[in-house]
């Protein structure tokens, strides 16, 4: 007889006799079998053959020993002895050394003269199998070294970690009341949101980020953020897992690194002895504004300045007043190219340059002639040639305007020209470009 119209007529003879509360329908969803008082499976419905992974003759007569795991048996036949009815977890037995958790609810009932046994049985497999994963994320949740927590779709904190709740400053009942867009840096809030849209439309699945939140001192610091988008079996959003970690003093790190790699660079392009720029300086300055002249058709000038007689200056005074001088006669060089955009910089032994973008040869001259009156005023004595006169300069200026055909070098020999011309004129004067004159 078909095994499921056996255990059905059993189950309309438990219902004439002891009404609805002995049993449900739900037997059509669930497995479940009939045994007898010697543990004799003499009836099973579908579900529970699909269950089993057997065909109902290969049940039928059979001992339900062999249908469960050994371990099992000794509490299954203790059950049987005490007519236990109440709800037990077990491990079916499968081929391959297989094993099925499910959960059963057994009922006992007489028939005519014989006491028989019905097992309804729930598979719980996957659930375990969810709940063993739970258990290990939660302990994987609770132990981790970074921030952990379950976010809804709307932002809420759902659950967190205790270092989350260490590098954010919040008890987890304080954490919970709150979003993350309430904690995050107004200046990283857009870019999040944008991610957090891109994973709900489905065009990601994660993200990762460096932002910054607030503390709940008040004061924001940095984090990295990675988060995974959790869906449910119809691929349906479910709620956010985001790992968060400080990255403060990778910051600070960052940060430092960058303040010595400027100060080696700002070092790299200024001069030991004055302070000022050097020759890499300005030779950098000089490509930039040249370029950059070009571009917005304007001039760019060049002041070329150089100590009159410095070595009879030194040779007279020695190096340390020799040093002394530079450095001063630098200084007061410095304050006539004090834009952004000027360089003034130590360009050989006593020769200094000034670099004036966007400034055409009157001006450059007019400005050199100041230059030149303030070293005078400076009253550096030299008395190696006559007494009472004071160290001086002289200055060679040119201005041009950039064409594609043009090196900037030409800027530098026009200016250089003029320089010469003012030493061979007398010393103490302001040249400018004889090609521009």
């Amino acid at each position: 007889m078909n095994p499921r119209f056996a255990l059905d007529d059993f189950f309309e003879k438990l219902l004439q006799e002891h009404g609805p509360e002995a049993v449900t329908r739900s037997l059509d969803w669930l497995g479940a079998f009939v045994i007898t008082q010697n543990s004799i499976i003499i009836a099973a419905n579908t579900a529970f053959c699909e269950l089993m992974e057997r065909e109902p003759a290969e049940l039928i007569g059979t001992i339900v020993s062999t249908v469960i795991t050994p371990d099992e048996q000794t509490a299954m036949e203790k059950r049987f002895a005490d007519n236990d009815t109440r709800p037990y977890a077990l491990k079916l037995s499968l081929d391959n050394n297989r094993i099925k958790q499910v959960m059963v609810t057994p009922h006992s009932f007489p028939v005519d003269d014989t006491t028989y046994r019905l097992a309804a049985f729930t598979d719980v497999s996957e659930y375990e199998r969810i709940k063993e994963s739970e258990n290990r994320f939660k302990t994987v949740f609770g132990a981790a070294g970074i921030g952990i927590a379950r976010v809804n779709l709307d932002g809420g904190w759902l659950e967190c970690n205790q270092k989350l709740c260490d590098i954010l400053g919040y008890e987890e009942d304080e954490l919970l009341k709150l979003t993350f867009q309430d904690i995050t840096h107004p200046d990283d809030l857009n870019e999040d949101l944008k991610y957090v849209n891109e994973m709900l439309a489905g065009t990601r699945t994660t993200y990762s980020m460096q932002k910054r939140y607030r503390h709940k001192q008040g004061h924001y610091f940095w984090i990295r953020l990675t988060v995974t988008l959790v869906t449910d079996a119809a691929q349906q959003p479910q709620y956010f897992v985001s790992l968060i970690q400080d990255i403060t003093a990778e910051k600070q790190a960052e940060a430092a690194a960058d303040k010595l790699n400027e100060a080696l660079a700002e070092l790299s392009m200024t001069d030991g002895l004055t302070g000022i720029g050097n020759r890499r300086k300005f030779d950098t300055a000089l490509a930039n504004e040249w370029r950059r002249a070009y571009r917005n058709k304007t001039e760019v000038a060049l002041i070329i300045a150089d100590i009159d007689n410095f070595k009879l200056y030194n040779d007279h005074w020695g190096h340390l007043a020799g040093d002394d001088c530079l450095k001063a006669i630098a200084n007061t060089i410095q304050e006539y190219g004090n834009r952004v955009s000027d360089c003034v910089a130590r360009y050989g032994g006593e020769e200094f340059v000034i670099l004036l973008p966007g400034v055409s040869l009157s001006e450059a001259v007019s400005i050199a002639e100041h230059c030149r009156q303030s070293v005078e005023h400076l009253a550096i004595s030299r008395e190696d040639e006559h007494p009472n006169s004071v160290v001086t300069i002289s200055l060679g200026v040119s201005a041009v305007l950039p064409t594609p055909e043009d090196p900037c070098e030409i800027l530098v020999d026009a200016a250089d020209h003029a320089l010469y011309e003012a030493k061979d004129s007398g010393r103490n004067m302001v040249k400018p470009s004889p090609a521009d004159d």
